[in-house]
């Protein structure tokens, strides 16, 4: 019995895989030539990526290090930079170079004299400019505002900066010669600008009044002296033009 069951197993082992390639060759002799070709061949890569669940690979690019604009700017930088820094020290240069081209002597007839030594006297002379800022913050914030405001806030920084070079150099000083141009040339424009946009306006009333007291003050018809005389143009001049703008 042992011995014809294992010439059984032996013939159904050399039958299976017999009759498994007999199979597939009935199957592919009855398919088309062509379809039997291309089931026999394996599908090229883009055929695989295109299979259904199939992962699509796309070939890396290489992205370059630097973009062209970050070397333009690493380029350019080496040039720029001292271009810059030349630019800024002429900035810096330009009013120390202006003020070089302002004469240093007034004549004789334009210096002023008889300039308090008093410390209180010379603070009070120096405070007396905060009536054109004020006169400045007035016409800026009424209702119908002016530029003419400017004008004020410009006559007060320069008038500072001219009576400080006084008080702290003489009045006689280089220092003090250079601004007392500067400040004439800025009194003198903004006596324009306001009389050109007042027009008729100059000759009312408080205007022509304030005016004459100023004109007054700045020549010390009174003869209080130049501190006081000219602390009082100050106040007066600055209440002239907000009555002339107004």
């Amino acid at each position: 019995m042992s011995a014809a069951r294992q010439s059984r197993a032996g013939r159904t082992s050399t039958i299976r895989p017999c009759s498994i390639l007999s199979l597939s060759l009935l199957l592919l002799s009855a398919l088309p030539a062509h379809a039997a070709a291309n089931f026999l061949l394996p599908l090229p890569p883009s055929k695989l990526s295109q299979q259904k669940g199939s992962v699509q690979l796309q070939p890396l690019q290489k992205e370059p290090l630097l973009r062209r604009e970050t070397l333009t700017r690493i380029a350019v930088a080496p040039v720029a930079a001292p271009l810059l820094l030349r630019a800024v020290r002429t900035l810096l240069r330009l009013p120390r170079r202006l003020m070089s081209l302002v004469p240093a002597r007034l004549p004789r007839w334009w210096q002023s004299s008889g300039l308090t030594a008093n410390g209180v006297a010379r603070a009070i002379f120096l405070g007396s400019n905060v009536a054109y800022l004020a006169a400045g913050v007035r016409l800026l914030s009424s209702a119908t505002p002016t530029p003419l405001g400017w004008l004020m806030v410009a006559c007060c920084a320069v008038s500072t900066a001219y009576h400080s070079m006084q008080c702290a150099h003489g009045c006689e000083s280089e220092q003090a010669a250079k601004w007392c141009y500067i400040d004439t040339t800025v009194a003198v424009s903004s006596g324009l600008c306001f009389a050109r946009a007042a027009g008729p306006r100059c000759l009312r009333l408080l205007p022509t009044i304030f005016g004459a007291f100023s004109l007054a003050f700045f020549l010390d018809v009174f003869s209080l002296g130049y501190t006081t005389t000219h602390s009082l143009w100050h106040v007066s001049s600055a209440l002239a033009a907000v009555f002339v703008a107004r």
